[in-house]
């Protein structure tokens, strides 16, 4: 199998063994190219892809890898908590690598780059996140789906990421000090946005859906109490931005209320277009 020829990192022959995990929900368009380009580099040994019950033409993609790729497949959905804890524990890798499937660009120089600091052990944990330039700060860097650990960091964890979904992020970065995570930004690397993927609507409500599982997440950790708790909940029924906005406004959690705002505000105006879309269908 051709490799891209990569500058070998210090004591490439004898460096730990690389897993990469991608978890896979209705990926059609992307999860190919995500794929080869894994394949493609020195620094992967293994390629797990886990089908979490998607309902396109995802699994049919991935079954064109036929025995270059571990493939679980899902019938049905059971979130991304589930889908790493079964990739984790099927991995042979001393090092596993988490990589979304929405990625339409990535390349060996992203893999990489993300690998190469817990290879030459400058780190227990890396976290990649996408920077739109090296001038742009990216405020969700703990919120990356890029991120590399030891397989036997997170063994421990397994029982308990099996019930995490979209909040898994914010669990993992809970679990390990900041003296032993180090950030890499990943230059130039672009992934698809809801609202490439989904109807205007659909994609807003999918998004609403991820912020409150990250936070509910995040407040399992921060000792919220009952009621702001009842009011995270609430943002699962939210049905437009007029709602949100007023239902952003009701939390008395200053912190909690400026994710909201800029978790999700920022995210809608990426694209002009679909927010005026957006404003037009509820007015």
């Amino acid at each position: 199998m051709h490799k891209n020829s990569i500058e070998p990192i210090q004591g490439l022959r004898k460096r730990k063994s690389v897993t990469a995990i991608v978890p896979v929900l209705n990926e059609e368009k992307t999860v190919a190219g995500v794929i080869s380009s894994l394949l493609s580099s020195n620094l992967i040994d293994e390629v797990i892809c886990i089908n979490d019950g998607s309902t396109d033409n995802s699994l049919i993609e991935l079954e064109k890898f036929g025995n270059k790729i571990n493939l679980i497949s899902h019938s049905d959905n059971h979130g991304k908590g589930y889908v790493l804890a079964g990739g984790i524990s099927a991995a042979s890798g001393e090092i596993v690598a988490f990589f979304d499937a929405d990625l339409v660009n990535l390349s060996g120089e992203h893999i990489q780059s993300l690998l190469n600091p817990i290879l030459n052990d400058e780190a227990r944990a890396v976290l990649g996140y996408i920077k739109r330039d090296k001038y742009t700060p990216n405020i969700f860097s703990r919120l990356t789906g890029q991120r590399a650990y030891y397989r036997e960091d997170l063994l421990p964890h397994v029982p308990k990421l099996m019930g995490v979904r979209f909040g898994v992020e914010a669990y993992l970065n809970d679990q390990f000090s900041e003296h032993a995570v180090k950030r890499i930004p990943l230059l130039k690397l672009k992934g698809l946005f809801k609202y490439e993927k989904f109807e205007p609507q659909t994609a807003f409500k999918e998004y609403i859906k991820e912020a409150v599982e990250v936070m509910q997440e995040i407040g399992k950790r921060k000792g919220l109490l009952p009621e702001e708790f009842e009011i995270i909940n609430s943002f699962s029924k939210v049905q437009d931005i007029r709602d949100f906005i007023k239902r952003t406004n009701s939390l008395t959690n200053e912190k909690m209320k400026l994710f909201f705002k800029d978790y999700v505000m920022e995210y809608l105006q990426i694209s002009r277009s679909w927010l005026e879309k957006l404003i037009s269908e509820i007015q």
